[in-house]
């Protein structure tokens, strides 16, 4: 099945992004289902950027509308070439139209190619099963759920995880049909 998928870019968050930001995480579940407690404010979001905590990516159609995010945490991970990733398009319709589907082929590119990293990996609550889909749809590797995992947070969880390298990327590539 090859079917085309939108166009997305994905550009490095600037200044005129956060209010934008502030908003998509007020919107239901957008900010649980990235493991925040509440929505981080604009200013927040700024103080985790500029510590180093957090690349932002957004996505953008090709008429440089904004429409979804990568976080890309580095918590952990510094000095390394690997990034947790949390990804989120709030808008519902946007969903439907295969945006997320279409972000992730743009990171992968993005991630691999052009900023050579040696992979990313995402931990996944259960009941999110809409982005559970859209990773299987793009053949990335899911774990069985860890019942009592660890989020980032160190709190124990349910989650799922995933992992991409370029590697398995290879093997991804292969196995789906876009």
């Amino acid at each position: 099945m090859s079917s085309a998928l939108p166009e997305v870019k994905l550009r490095r968050i600037g200044e005129h992004d956060f209010e934008l930001m502030e908003r998509w995480m007020r919107l239901p579940d957008v900010h649980a289902f990235m493991d925040f407690e509440q929505p981080p404010s604009g200013y927040d979001l700024k103080v985790e950027l500029l510590a180093g905590h957090v690349d932002v990516l957004i996505i953008t159609s090709p008429d440089e509308t904004p429409v979804g995010f990568f976080f890309l945490y580095t918590r952990g991970l510094k000095g390394t070439n690997v990034r947790e990733l949390d990804l989120a398009v709030p808008d519902v319709e946007r969903r439907r139209q295969n945006i997320a589907k279409a972000a992730i082929v743009a990171f992968e590119r993005w991630a691999f190619e052009e900023q050579e990293l040696t992979g990313v990996w995402a931990n996944i609550f259960p009941d999110n099963q809409a982005c559970l889909a859209l990773l299987r749809s793009c053949a990335w590797p899911l774990s069985e759920t860890d019942v009592g995992g660890i989020n980032f947070r160190g709190a124990p969880c349910d989650v799922v995880y995933t992992k991409m390298t370029p590697e398995l990327l290879i093997e991804a590539r292969a196995r789906r049909g876009f």
